[in-house]
């Protein structure tokens, strides 16, 4: 590009401008968190819920950057199980506890995609029977099944 003015002395000079044009830059993250979590977006807003947020901020140039958040929210798990144990057994806990006594009980511990997963363990505990048992026999039996040989 050129541009003709007069210099000072009222001749003509010429001016060349050399122009560079920046491109602005888009880009998109994909990404999750666990319930209850928050994400920052690189514009500084705050997401907790499931959608695609566009985040405008200046790029390394200081032209537009334009980027794309798409962003999953992976629900909590609950679960529950009902156990028995014979008393004197001891039960091991999806969290490693473990728990010899009749109650409810729960666990906090991740799930498969990392988020919290809550099982409730209803546990009872089964006593143990004990039984008397009074024989008798004949004189002269071995045993009650019949009579003497």
């Amino acid at each position: 590009m050129f541009t003709h003015i007069a210099n000072g002395a009222g001749c003509d000079s010429t001016i060349t401008t050399n122009l560079t044009v920046i491109p602005n830059t888009t880009s998109t993250q994909t990404l999750s968190i666990c319930d209850g979590a928050t994400h920052t977006l690189p514009d500084g807003a705050t997401a907790t819920t499931t959608g695609v947020y566009t985040s405008h901020i200046a790029n390394a140039a200081g032209c537009d950057s334009t980027i794309t958040t798409n962003l999953t929210v992976i629900p909590n798990t609950t679960s529950t199980q009902t156990l028995s144990i014979c008393d004197g057994a001891t039960h091991t806990l999806p969290d490693g506890a473990t728990a010899t006594v009749t109650g409810v009980y729960t666990s906090h511990i991740a799930n498969a995609a990392g988020c919290d997963s809550t099982i409730t363990t209803n546990l009872t505990v089964i006593p143990n029977t004990t039984s008397t048992q009074t024989v008798s026999i004949c004189d002269g039996n071995a045993n009650s099944d019949g009579p003497a040989t």
